[in-house]
């Protein structure tokens, strides 16, 4: 087995000459390098043993693992190396191997429209605190042109206090100092959580139709999923929502895919690096996709591959950013399609 080994930062397309090149043949490892320093940082690398998480069995949603250490000069642990090598600032391509492997595609604004739902049970939260909402004759429209700022469910207080201080303005408008200032506020914050989140769980606990009615799964978009299962070797979804939900959502259209989800992390390069350990996937063989620029720009920083869905919640300003960047933005009656061809 040979592994080509280049520099970060990455790109989409791997530079022509690798910075180096590590084979393993017969319990034996090669490295070949023209630079003293890396061939140093290598040769360490691969000189000692390693601990890996091995995930366990999912229960309840939750990701578990143990630890186990493999030692060197082992076919399992030069495998292993493709993703632990990030360490020393580097990513590297097995020859031979399919360029992507595994599609993680978020959930809200990605997969389903569920920003009614999100509204219901947010001014449910400020009537139960008794808070009031604010004076605008048009709040659920505003909340929707407002949901790209939303990451985690707990900012939709943020969102409604800046409807409350700003009625003339389209919060579509909201710039990226604003966005930042306002993710900085904390008023109401931890209570707004605790209900809105108590809130969901009721609804799915003693109204679970009704909630599910709330919300809906894109048009066409879970056939688009079924074309990427078979076209890539895994899909997960990778979301800052409660993976029991998710589950539950899915299950409503006879769908089955793994979760990441809010038990485990909202961060979504941490979903990420938490996906590459569990599924032994390097990051630049790994497709994020999301409706939020932040979070797939995020990813990026990794050496994943990613794409922005263009049907969910991002704003203009956020998809013209992308295109400046070269971050491609994915169509929604051709996202399986875009996908493969792109990667």
């Amino acid at each position: 087995m040979k592994i080509s080994l280049y520099r970060f930062p990455n790109q989409l397309i791997a530079p022509e000459e690798p910075l180096a090149t590590i084979v393993w043949e017969d319990g034996n490892t090669c490295i070949e390098t023209n630079n003293k320093d890396l061939e140093r940082e290598l040769r360490e690398f691969y000189s000692r043993p390693r601990t890996v998480r091995r995930a366990l069995p999912q229960k309840e949603g939750i990701l578990a693992f143990k630890e186990e250490i493999i030692q060197p000069n082992t076919e399992e642990f030069f495998k292993e190396s493709i993703y632990s090598i990030r360490e020393l600032n580097c990513y590297g391509t097995i020859e031979g191997e399919r360029k992507v492997q595994l599609i993680a595609l978020d959930f809200d604004g990605t997969l389903w429209q569920s920003v009614h739902e999100c509204y219901v049970i947010t001014v449910e939260a400020f009537q139960k605190l008794r808070w009031p909402l604010p004076a605008v004759s048009d709040l659920e429209n505003r909340f929707t042109r407002g949901r790209f700022f939303v990451r985690v469910g707990e900012e939709f207080v943020l969102l409604m206090h800046w409807i409350s201080e700003h009625p003339d303005r389209d919060p579509a408008t909201m710039s990226e100092s604003e966005e930042e200032a306002l993710r900085k506020r904390s008023d109401g914050r931890a209570l707004f959580e605790q209900m809105f989140y108590q809130l969901r769980k009721e609804w799915q606990e003693k109204h679970f139709e009704k909630w599910c009615a709330l919300q809906h799964p894109y048009p066409g978009i879970l056939e688009q999923v079924k074309i990427l299962e078979k076209h890539f070797d895994k899909v997960v979804i990778a979301t800052t929502k409660y993976a029991d939900s998710v589950k539950r959502l899915l299950s409503t259209q006879g769908i089955s895919l793994e979760v990441i989800g809010k038990e485990n992390t909202v961060d979504k390069m941490k979903q990420m690096s938490l996906i590459a350990s569990t599924y032994k996937k390097p990051f630049h063989q790994i497709v994020f996709v999301d409706d939020l620029l932040d979070q797939v720009r995020s990813v990026k920083s990794l050496g994943a591959k990613v794409a922005l869905a263009s049907w969910g919640y991002s704003s203009s300003q956020q998809k013209d950013e992308a295109r400046k960047i070269g971050i491609p933005i994915l169509e929604l009656d051709h996202m399986a399609e875009m996908l493969i061809k792109l990667f």
